[in-house]
């Protein structure tokens, strides 16, 4: 089960999702949650009440994660802790998911100040026309996902200072963790 806060990575992952073979594709679950109050904590309490729904039901989901940006949302930190004592995977991206795709087509260490700058810098540099849940994304970045994950783990090792000075992960900009997750999709091939 893979709950996300927004459109984009919910599409984007569906696209990954409907690359696989069809009974691989029936035991994948991605939803986007919308709450009146939209953070990551309440993302994280939902992942909770569906693990524990499905667990009464005799049906318990093998894999849950959840996927959320930085974007200057509420409760980062308490997500984090929530899902970690709960064995909920978090796919994380911060700035944002933008700058995942950003990854697939150079290394950045750059410090993204808002969501927008980095779309920007996006659609200026690499996807013409980019438009956030709208734009299908896996023609243009699939060939380069190697690439993506290489610097995705390259940028965790040159964070990794910063996490041994006690830097949150919720706090670091920018930061990745989704790549584990689209990682873990293409494996299911």
């Amino acid at each position: 089960m893979i709950l996300c806060e927004g459109e984009t990575e919910r599409n984007y992952l569906l696209e990954i999702k409907n690359k696989l073979p069809r009974e691989k594709q029936r035991g994948i679950k991605i939803d986007v949650e919308r709450f009146k109050k939209n953070d990551p904590l309440n993302l994280v309490n939902e992942a909770i009440r569906r693990k524990q729904k499905a667990r009464y039901e005799s049906a318990p989901h093998d894999h849950i994660w959840v996927v959320f940006d930085n974007d200057n949302l509420p409760n980062r930190n308490k997500a984090f802790d929530k899902a970690g004592s709960n064995s909920i995977k978090i796919a994380y991206s911060s700035f944002n998911i933008e700058f995942w795709f950003l990854i697939h087509f150079q290394y950045s260490t750059r410090s993204f100040t808002n969501g927008d700058v980095v779309k920007n810098y996006l659609e200026q540099n690499f996807i013409a026309n980019y438009e956030p849940g709208k734009t299908r994304l896996l023609p243009k970045l699939e060939h380069l996902f190697t690439n993506a994950v290489n610097n995705a783990e390259k940028l965790r090792k040159y964070k990794q200072a910063d996490i041994d000075s006690g830097v949150p992960i919720w706090e670091l900009n920018p930061y990745l963790t989704i790549d584990k997750l689209v990682k873990f999709i293409y494996e299911l091939k």
